[in-house]
């Protein structure tokens, strides 16, 4: 059977999450946003692109890093990813994405977390406003049979990919749409605990 993700009260107190494809679960503390830049851009992209471009209002912040970091290239040579945690494939595919939306006015499109979400298969949870899960698996039913089970909204989106021979990022039309027999069973499965069982006792059928 696929991947369920386990139940996790925290992230009531911790005002959401990420979970990784792996089935991690990444706490954010309601800043999604936040983290999915950190997470792609690098924490210190702000600082290096001041320092590449010449923005600092510090005259010798090239050179004190220069001497802090031993740093012996130039200036404009200055890696302004290089805090990001993403693989060297999925940084490639980052700054294709971050270029190709900057010719855009959608400030929507400018988030990262889109990015972790629509082409990284990461999942968003949200429960300050709502109790809402965001994902691209094609199975929802079995990866968050627990939190079906619990009421929360799944919300399933088509994800994207890019075109290596338009050059454009589209959304992905080999997605498949229909509903294997696994994850059926598995929604079935929930509908008839849930007709039966009270919330405060749903717990006990967790998987």
């Amino acid at each position: 059977m696929s991947l369920i993700i386990p139940y996790e009260e925290k992230l009531y107190s911790n005002e959401g999450a990420f979970i990784d494809p792996s089935g991690k679960i990444i706490f954010t503390h309601g800043q999604h946003l936040g983290f999915a830049m950190n997470h792609c851009l690098g924490s210190e992209y702000d600082y290096l692109s001041r320092l590449k471009y010449g923005n600092s209002y510090d005259p010798n912040a090239f050179e004190d890093y220069r001497r802090e970091h031993n740093y012996q290239g130039k200036q404009e040579d200055i890696d302004v990813y290089s805090s990001s945690q993403l693989t060297k494939e999925q940084l490639e595919l980052f700054k294709l994405y971050w270029e190709y939306w900057d010719d855009f006015d959608f400030s929507r499109l400018h988030d990262c977390s889109d990015f972790l979400v629509l082409l990284l298969h990461f999942d968003k949870v949200e429960t300050v406003m709502r109790r809402c899960i965001t994902t691209t698996n094609t199975q929802p039913h079995i990866r968050f049979y627990n939190y079906f089970l619990m009421d929360w909204y799944i919300k399933q989106l088509e994800p994207m990919r890019f075109n290596y021979k338009t050059n454009k990022f589209e959304w992905d039309e080999n997605y498949d749409w229909i509903v294997s027999k696994e994850d059926q069973e598995a929604e079935e499965e929930i509908k008839d605990i849930k007709s039966r069982v009270l919330v405060k006792d749903r717990h006990l059928f967790f998987k």
